[in-house]
């Protein structure tokens, strides 16, 4: 059963939710919140980001006890949470992606794992890609020029040791550095206490940006697996516009935040460094596209995509990097 703020005064949770033409998405998250949330009181907010596709239309039609937010404009994934975030009543808060389903009860179990766990600042669950079948990274850890360097050019994983690469598919329940913010759950008083997701991310690295903090007060980030969820990884964003002219925009604001986030916690002289493994892997994928494009006729759309997104990567790179 749905609780609202008018059923109870104490709150268990408060599920934060920004949506962006995921009309679809979200009503299927909606209704797995509903049918698997069961055992715990919970409220949810919804913040349309200037959705095209009737998703806020669908929200106030179908879901009336959510309190929906409707922007007349994209105002980016952190500052949209944050617009939620003074009108939320639970003890917790659940960052929660529209292209998500709850299985199994998750949200029951996590809320009930943090209130016996208060050195637990914040928690994610075991994540399955679309379909449920295999496994999604969810846990990774902190940016570094090691983790950064594993990522862009994978061609050298199996040369790293374990303790630098960057993506973590757990089989067991473990603290981490950073979970994925596709869901995650944290305490409210300690979310408000750090300001909320850090708005200098318009969408990107707000996830590792907010785990980050909860460690450096003194708090643990946890991967809990025996909570579930499927995330159908970029459906919003793939559907932000035509994937051909969105693609390298989104691919330079992942850029741009990592940047970002190198420039705010990690020493100036790694910028160089940083900038040098960048152009390294945009230059080993355009390499590998343009082997696999003539290869197959079924890839070769997908491969030009790719490449003018690198493209334009390598372009800010050469060109705008800070």
């Amino acid at each position: 059963m749905y609780f609202n703020y008018q059923q109870t005064m104490s709150l268990h949770l408060s599920i934060l939710i920004v949506s962006y033409n995921s009309l679809a998405d979200l009503r299927d998250c909606l209704n797995s919140i509903r049918r698997e949330t069961v055992r715990i009181s919970y409220e949810i907010v919804v913040v349309d980001n200037n959705s095209q596709d009737g998703t806020a239309e669908m929200v106030r039609r179908n879901f009336p006890d959510v309190l929906l937010i409707a922007n007349a404009k994209n105002t980016g994934f952190s500052h949209a949470n944050n617009q939620a975030l003074p009108l939320a009543r639970g003890r917790f808060i659940m960052y929660l992606n529209p292209d998500t389903l709850i299985l199994n009860g998750a949200i029951d179990t996590m809320v009930e794992v943090m209130e016996q766990n208060q050195h637990i600042g914040l928690l994610g669950p075991h994540t399955y890609n679309a379909g449920g079948q295999t496994t999604q990274a969810t846990v990774y850890a902190d940016h570094r020029l090691t983790t950064v360097f594993h990522e862009q050019i994978p061609l050298f994983k199996y040369l790293l040791r374990p303790a630098l690469v960057n993506v973590y598919f757990p089989n067991a329940t473990c603290p981490a550095e950073v979970v994925r913010g596709s869901c995650m759950i944290a305490r409210a008083d300690l979310v408000r206490a750090i300001g909320g997701l850090d708005e200098r991310y318009f969408m990107y690295q707000e996830d590792y940006a907010l785990c980050r903090a909860v460690r450096e007060r003194g708090f643990e980030v946890m991967y809990y697996h025996e909570a579930s969820i499927v995330h159908s990884e970029g459906r919003s964003t793939s559907l932000s516009a035509d994937t051909r002219s969105s693609r390298p925009a989104l691919d330079i604001e992942q850029y741009r935040n990592l940047v970002r986030y190198f420039r705010l916690h990690r020493p100036t002289s790694s910028l160089l460094a940083l900038r040098l493994i960048l152009l390294a892997g945009c230059l080993w994928r355009l390499a590998l596209f343009a082997v696999i494009a003539p290869l197959s006729a079924s890839k070769r759309t997908k491969a030009h995509i790719h490449r003018q997104a690198l493209l334009a990567r390598l372009q800010w790179l050469l060109f705008d990097y800070p």
